[in-house]
């Protein structure tokens, strides 16, 4: 019996190890290279993760690493703690997926990003212009103002001429009466 255990026991060992390393999978320099970008990207060095994509995505074979790689330098650019993120980059980005991998995995995700993108760069688009109306629109209101003050100040000038020139009327009037009188005076003087 223990002839018995010492010859079965190491071979239920043997098997239990064989058994155990046939469950480990080894994982692939390509999948190692995106295990480190994504490292880098849940530690927060941003720049670093970016760099480590675009290296995977430009150098590697594997079509599903590829895959993930180009999805995260999209998703990277609008992840919300990200202080470098830029919209337009991520619309290039997942936009770049489209074209690569239209029928990849992650293709429902990129479009929904996508059509949020656009509408994100729409209401931008509609923002500046507004924006810029209503500065022109100011800027007009402001010459407005700035002639309607010249007017003003003419129409002060002109009403305060106006009214000098009507003392001056009043006062010649008042003299061509004198006048009047005074050259009736002659000829009643001279009548007589």
């Amino acid at each position: 019996m223990i002839r018995f255990l010492s010859i079965v026991l190491p071979l239920v060992c043997l098997l239990l190890t064989i058994e155990q390393c046939a469950s480990v999978r080894l994982i692939t320099v390509s999948e190692r290279n995106l295990n480190e970008a994504d490292s880098l990207f849940s530690s927060g060095d941003y720049l670093h993760a970016k760099i480590a994509y675009t290296k995977i995505r430009d150098i590697e074979q594997d079509s599903n690493i590829v895959q993930e790689a180009q999805y995260k330098l999209g998703y990277l650019n609008v992840f919300y703690n990200n202080p470098y993120g830029d919209w337009e980059e991520a619309l290039r980005e997942f936009t770049r997926y489209q074209s690569r991998f239209p029928l990849g995995r992650r293709a429902d995700e990129i479009n929904s990003w996508v059509t949020i993108l656009h509408t994100i760069e729409s209401y931008q688009d509609g923002y500046n212009s507004s924006f810029t109306q209503a500065k022109d629109l100011k800027n007009r209101t402001s010459d407005e103002v700035k002639k309607v003050n010249t007017l003003m100040e003419g129409m002060l000038k002109c009403a305060t001429i106006k009214d000098s020139l009507s003392n001056e009327v009043n006062f010649l009037s008042r003299k061509v009466k004198d006048m009047e009188e005074l050259i009736l005076k002659v000829q009643k003087i001279g009548s007589h």
